[in-house]
């Protein structure tokens, strides 16, 4: 990250996704993946005040500082940006510093920005205050993580164009068929360093089937479908950190070995990715990528669950494991048919999904299949 005089390995770790067990974080199994990272040189760990219900920060503190000279690393954390949350921004900042064990916080960021939650960042004053945080020396560096559309950024961009960082979803699907190329070129033209989440869009560009695979291996079969997709964000010369939200150790130490070195992708290689894209493109799928943040429906549905349900059966034809799962006796009350379109998910999607609706297309097609 030139800019901020930092040297900073290309890859960092997300903490949204860690493994598991009886409803906890599965500490000793994030601890070997947290060094499995750390060894082969990553130095960037990003977390958020809401990962987990504050479980991701306290995994922070007991994987990284507890564990690692302080100044060895940089910790990323966010301010959530609801209106309850924005009123007791600087309660929320001490209780992520106590959680994290941390007396500053390297990357300090407004969660899930968009034109919106701008709006309500000025009206509360969180611009100011993290702004404020950073002269103090509490906060080293200053940005946001952004979802909305790029005449959305441009605005913010406009509205306050002095900042240290900005975290944006960027992957190569995003990228031909969404505006992730245009929100890369805003901030490339702004000279802010670019962090990426979503690389490999939640995993969806792991399993994609045969046909994809036939595509890859024809140009370069030994990189798996991960690795292409690291390989091509990290092609990309404006960006700073890719973040790798790893939910076992054979995630972490596959892809703790991706940059060692980085080998950018070549002409022919691009050419296969836009092949991808294109066959990816013509299935019908729900565009979700897993992040939870509609975890708190009041009906209990399990949106994400439902919904990679569906795209594992028009994606991959996937469906024996879920279909039971969907429709167990322990879930009949929390079908998608439970929905009562209170928009509370979808005002929380990062991806502007329409959930109610979604939801009622992919109860119809789970019924299909069960049927069959």
């Amino acid at each position: 990250m030139k800019k901020l005089g930092i040297d900073m390995p290309l890859l960092g770790m997300g903490l949204m996704r860690l493994p598991m067990k009886d409803g906890e974080i599965d500490l000793e199994h994030g601890i070997r993946m947290v060094d499995a990272m750390y060894n082969a040189g990553v130095r960037y760990f990003d977390t958020a005040y809401v990962y987990g219900d504050g479980q991701s920060e306290r995994f922070a503190k007991a994987a990284l500082t507890d564990r690692y000279p302080r100044e060895e690393f940089c910790i990323a954390t966010k301010l959530p940006l609801g209106d309850e949350q924005l009123s007791r921004k600087e309660e929320i900042f001490e209780e992520s510093c106590r959680r994290l064990g941390v007396d500053y916080v390297d990357f300090y960021l407004l969660h899930a920005m968009g034109a919106k939650r701008w709006e309500k960042v000025k009206e509360y004053g969180a611009d100011v205050y993290q702004r404020k945080l950073k002269e103090e020396g509490k906060v080293r560096y200053i940005g946001f993580s952004f979802h909305d559309s790029a005449d959305a950024l441009r605005a913010i961009l406009a509205d306050q164009p002095d900042w240290d960082f900005v975290q944006i979803q960027l992957n190569y699907l995003d990228w031909y068929r969404d505006d992730a190329d245009e929100l890369y070129s805003i901030l490339s033209e702004h000279n802010i360093p670019i962090v990426v989440m979503e690389p490999v869009r939640g995993s969806h560009l792991i399993e994609l089937g045969d046909d994809v695979r036939d595509v890859f291996t024809a140009v370069n079969p030994d990189d798996t479908n991960a690795r292409w997709a690291m390989r091509w964000v990290a092609s990309l010369p404006n960006v700073n950190v890719i973040l790798s939200g790893v939910s076992n150790i054979g995630q972490a130490e596959e892809n703790a070995g991706m940059f060692s070195p980085l080998v950018p992708l070549s002409d022919k290689e691009q050419e296969a990715i836009k092949k991808v894209v294109d066959i990816i493109v013509s299935r019908p799928h729900v565009p979700c990528t897993g992040c939870n943040y509609c975890k708190d429906c009041p009906m209990g549905i399990a949106i994400p669950s439902i919904f990679r349900a569906a795209n594992l059966h028009t994606q991959l034809d996937q469906r024996d494991w879920w279909l039971g799962a969907y429709f167990s006796e322990e879930n009949a009350d929390r079908l998608a048919t439970a929905c009562i379109n209170c928009q509370a998910c979808v005002e929380q999607c990062p991806q502007h999904i329409d959930v109610p609706a979604r939801l009622a297309e992919c109860h119809e097609l789970l019924c299909s299949l069960k049927d069959k």
